[in-house]
Order: C-alpha cells, then sequence, then structure tokens
C-alpha cells in the first residue's frame, strides 16, 4: 500500500515537478524511466510477470482522441481497427503494429532508414491476412496490381549490377523485370543464369529481315469505295527473318484509310507483315492506293526496317474482289464399308469439299451384295471398264445444280488417250452418291455402279492408271462457289486385281468462293 501511496503522490504533484521520475530507480534516465522488477543498476534482468506498463485498455475505437500521441490498447479487432496499440494523429486513430497471424515470425530490419532491407522468415500476404500456404508472397487486390522494377534493357546480357561488382555472373537466375525501353520488345523478362529472355523464353535480339516484297503486297478486302467505311488488312511479304519479336509501328494515312502495323514475332526466314487498315478512302477501285514502307528514319510504320529496305506497296487496283481459296485432301489405301445412304457394299476412299457441301470419292462396288461379303473374298477387278468409279454426294438437304465438266487421260499402247464430259444443269440430289453423264443423273446401287464421267478410273489393260480433272460451280441461289477437284488411283501390278485395299488413291479439292 506504501509503493501505491508513493507512485500516486509522484503523479499528484507531477504539475509541479520539473526533473525526472523513476519506478523501481532512483537514478531515472529520461523524463519517465520505468524498470522492471529485476534490473539491478544499469543491467536489465529477466522478465517477470508483472512486469511492464498498461496503457488504458478500451473495446472500440468509435470516439475521435483530442490530443495527438493519445495510446490506446485496442482488446479485440472492432469494426475496421485491428486488436493492438493505437495512437491518435490528430485526425483518426493508427495502429502501431497491427496483431498480426500470430505465427510467431518477426520482420528483420538492418536499420532504421527508408532504405534498409527488411526480411522475413514467414510467408507474407498483402491485402488480405492469411497468405496461401504455397505461396511466400501472396498479394490480393481488387483495383490494384503489382508493380515489378522498370528497366530500360539495352543488352540481352545487360548486368543490372545491383551489388556493385560489375560482375554479371553474380546476377541471380529468375530475376525479373519490366522493359521499359526501346531495343527490345515491351514487357516482362527473366534472367536465364547466362541472357535475358522475354516472358515467353523466346530468344531477346533485335528483329531483323533481308528482303521485303512491297510489289507482293494484298489487300483485304482488295477493293474499296469513296465514302464507304472499310476494314481489312495490308499483307507485305518478307524473307530472311531472324525469329526476333517486333512492336507495332507509327499510323499513317493515305487516301482516307490508316495504315498500322500489328505486333508479332518474325518467322525464321520467309513470313508477311500484317497491317490493321481502317477508314474512309477518298477514292475507289481500281484507283490505285501507295503506301510508302518505312523505318524510324522515315515515317516509322515498320520501326526497324532499314532505309535500303524502304519500298511501296501499291494495292486497291483491281476490278474484281478476291476470291478465297480452301484446299483438301486425301490420300488413303482404299478401304471395306456398306455404304450408309444405299447399303452398297464396297470399297472406299472419299474427301469433302471443305466447306463440307460435296464429297468426291472413289467407290468400287464388292463382287457380293449380301451379307456374306468381307474384306477379303472380293471377285471383281480393280481394271474393271465398269467398276472402281468417281462418284459424287451432294451432302445438304437440298437438290443442286451445278455446271460441271471434267478430263481425264490414260496411256494406250501408243499414245495418251483423252476423256471428257460436261454438263451445263447437272441435278445432283441429296444424300445419294453417284454421278452424271452430261446432264443426267445416275444414283449408285446394287445394280447401278453410278459412275461420275466414263467408268473405271483405273485400268491396267490399258496402261493406267488414269489422271481425271473434274471442275463444278453450283449454280443454286446467288452462290459464288466453284470447285476443282484432281483425282488419281494406282495398285502394284505385284498384288491381286481384285485386291482393292491395296489399291491408292489420291484426291485434292480446290474450293473458290468469291469476295
Amino acid at each position: 500500500m506504501k509503493k501505491s501511496f508513493n507512485l500516486l503522490a509522484i503523479f499528484a504533484l507531477s504539475p509541479l515537478v520539473f526533473s525526472q521520475v523513476g519506478i523501481n530507480t532512483q537514478k531515472p534516465e529520461a523524463t519517465l524511466d520505468v524498470r522492471a522488477k529485476n534490473h539491478t543498476g544499469t543491467t536489465p534482468g529477466d522478465v517477470t510477470a508483472t512486469d511492464g506498463v498498461l496503457v488504458p485498455r478500451v473495446s472500440s475505437l468509435s470516439t475521435n482522441g483530442t490530443v495527438n500521441g493519445q495510446l490506446v490498447y485496442l482488446v479485440a479487432n472492432n469494426g475496421s481497427f485491428t486488436k493492438g496499440f493505437h495512437y491518435w494523429d490528430g485526425i483518426s486513430w493508427v495502429s502501431v503494429g497491427g496483431g498480426g497471424n500470430g505465427d510467431g515470425d518477426a520482420w528483420g530490419v538492418t536499420g532504421e532508414d527508408q532504405i534498409s532491407n527488411v526480411g522475413r522468415t514467414g510467408s507474407v500476404a498483402i491485402g488480405n491476412n492469411t497468405p496461401d500456404p504455397y505461396a511466400k508472397l501472396d498479394v490480393s487486390s481488387n483495383n490494384q496490381g503489382i508493380l515489378v522494377p522498370r528497366i530500360n534493357l539495352t543488352s540481352s546480357t545487360l548486368d543490372l549490377n545491383s551489388d556493385g561488382d560489375g560482375n554479371v555472373a553474380n546476377q541471380p537466375t529468375g530475376l525479373l523485370i519490366f522493359n521499359s525501353g526501346t531495343t527490345f520488345v515491351k514487357g516482362y523478362y527473366f534472367w536465364n543464369g547466362t541472357e535475358w529472355r522475354s516472358i515467353n523464353n523466346s530468344v531477346v535480339t533485335a528483329p531483323s529481315i533481308t528482303s521485303l516484297g512491297c510489289e507482293n503486297a494484298i489487300l483485304d478486302p482488295n477493293m474499296y469505295q469513296a465514302g464507304v467505311a472499310y476494314n481489312g488488312y495490308l499483307k507485305i511479304p518478307y524473307t530472311g527473318g531472324n525469329g526476333a519479336a517486333y512492336t507495332e509501328g507509327s499510323t499513317i494515312t493515305v487516301n482516307g484509310l490508316q495504315f498500322k502495323l500489328k505486333p508479332g514475332t518474325l518467322a525464321y526466314g520467309s513470313g508477311e507483315f500484317v497491317f490493321s487498315v481502317t477508314g474512309t478512302p477518298t477514292l475507289s477501285s481500281p484507283v490505285a492506293t501507295s503506301i510508302p514502307i518505312q523505318g524510324s528514319a522515315g515515317n516509322n510504320l515498320i520501326p526497324f526496317l532499314t532505309p535500303a529496305l524502304n519500298c511501296t506497296a501499291t494495292v486497291g487496283n483491281n476490278t474484281s474482289t478476291a476470291a478465297d481459296i480452301k484446299v483438301a485432301a486425301v490420300m488413303d489405301y482404299m478401304k471395306f464399308v456398306t455404304d450408309p445412304d444405299t447399303n452398297v457394299k464396297g470399297f472406299v476412299v472419299e474427301a469433302k469439299t471443305p466447306d463440307g457441301l460435296y464429297t468426291v470419292r472413289v467407290f468400287m462396288r464388292h463382287s457380293l451384295q449380301t451379307s456374306a461379303a468381307t474384306i477379303s473374298n472380293n471377285t471383281t477387278s480393280t481394271s474393271s471398264t465398269s467398276e472402281n468409279n468417281v462418284q459424287l454426294r451432294n451432302n445438304s438437304t437440298i437438290t443442286k445444280t451445278i455446271m460441271w465438266n471434267y478430263t481425264t487421260f490414260w496411256s494406250n499402247s501408243t499414245s495418251q488417250v483423252p476423256f471428257t464430259d460436261a454438263g451445263g444443269g447437272l441435278r445432283v440430289p441429296p444424300a445419294q452418291p453417284g454421278g452424271g453423264q452430261g446432264n443426267t443423273w445416275s444414283t449408285m446401287s446394287a445394280s447401278n455402279a453410278g459412275a461420275w464421267g466414263n467408268p473405271g478410273i483405273y485400268n491396267a489393260s490399258n496402261n493406267g492408271p488414269e489422271y481425271r480433272y473434274y471442275s463444278w460451280i453450283d449454280n443454286t441461289g446467288s452462290s459464288k462457289v466453284a470447285y476443282i477437284a484432281t483425282i488419281m488411283s494406282g495398285k502394284s501390278p505385284f498384288t491381286s486385281p481384285t485386291e482393292p485395299t491395296t489399291q491408292k488413291v489420291f484426291i485434292r479439292i480446290e474450293q473458290i468462293t468469291g469476295g
């Protein structure tokens, strides 16, 4: 009771005291010097259960303080405030250190200024209270990102020299930066131990080519009309690409059209640059538009282009819109099947047109049209003059009208023999494989071979095989589609002619679609 009285007396008289106050010491070294119980002389001792200073403990911080520096201890998390010491800074209550996540890890600080190093042995979470167990650093935010150091990367072996020794060998593998310079494409780069690599692991080198083919430039669509908004692409081929990434260049305007290079990566060898083309042209095709293609020393359309490779691309001087060409091809041995449309048993190789509307095939009927037919008991010869035929199938649900022609060549003992046929209005029913002569359609069945053109594509007695060329235009509706099919079949003379599975068939289909 005496100690309590003396302590209270000291504080009661404090307005009159202009000296220093000591607790558990007669020689205070500060305005208020509080010593632990086991403090001896100038030497601190072991802590006891009752050592320490208790500041006012509160359950909430809903009331503002009155004096800068007021210190309180919040006994439990409350609202946005975390359990721990808080002080009043004249505007709000500020945490002195927060409650942490209780994992016992401590921050290691090698100094008390803003350039000191800070370390922690545990995991760190920013933006949340609990780091993911798989992460040493776990950053969370709904509207913020992470900024890594932004460096002007001027060389693929640049030494950041953070340690000041000038030895690039000490640069740690995995070091990550963001290149803000212009020598290489802007973006993220990492040090792989010997050189900087872009984030996709591509080699860091300045882009270069050996030639630029402005004379082969293609505008797609290839025509424009004055006053009508245009949206398309300009493509210019190059050779000698070195596989490096390149950035977009400046936008230039010619005849109302804006041209801008799309960023990308050069091919190793030959490739093409693609430029976006937008705007409202001030003239119409076939009046040409000439685009100067220059590097940074000129209009900067292709920034890395050297002056020696500058050229002019001329486009738009067309009277017809360029067609789109797609190709489909197969090369295979004949397969034993039961045709799903007609239930005819036989052997087939087939290919669909790129749009899927037609199937071109070589089909040879089996000698047996019963359930006894197998892959190995056929007796019909592949050299038959009536079997082993080219056929067409309409894969749509409506009858198609086509204009067609074909040419075939084979050799006899003295010369090459041509054979042709054509039709201006052959009606091809849906889902019925077969063929036509002129404008007469014939669907394949167990009793009808259904040949398209001359029967028998492979006739060994006439020194086969044949080479066939078919072309047809779909005249249904307003379609602007044409097709070209080239077909050839052959088999080894050392195999039996009644073994269709040893016959190989090549089918190539081009589909030409008008713009």
